[in-house]
């Protein structure tokens, strides 16, 4: 099972975002394609409850659910997301994946 970071500061935004999309159940998804290639993106994404599937990691934090497909959860295992403030008052969400480039 993979191992993720959310600072309380992303998960405040998160659950900001989420509230506003009224839809019950609403997960964020984090995602990763093209792994162990140049080529490899990472993502976050809205996930709708009705798809979060049996084969999905789950990761509880306040008050919504983080959840990552099993088939990529290495490659985003010790992964941190955070939010900052520019010099412009802007809000920086943060993913640092440092296995996105490891090679199975």
């Amino acid at each position: 099972m993979s191992k993720i970071s959310v600072s309380e500061k992303a998960q405040d935004y998160f659950l900001k975002i989420i509230s506003k999309q009224k839809m019950e159940g609403l997960a964020i998804r984090l995602t990763a394609t093209n792994v162990g290639t140049p080529g490899v993106q990472c993502g976050i994404l809205y996930c709708p409850k009705e798809y979060i599937t049996s084969n999905d990691e789950h990761f509880q934090m306040k008050n919504f659910e983080i959840v990552i497909d099993s088939s990529v959860s290495e490659y985003l295992d010790e992964s941190v997301i955070d939010l900052s403030v520019n010099d412009n008052g802007e809000e920086l969400l943060t993913f640092h994946a440092p296995n996105l480039t490891k090679q199975d």
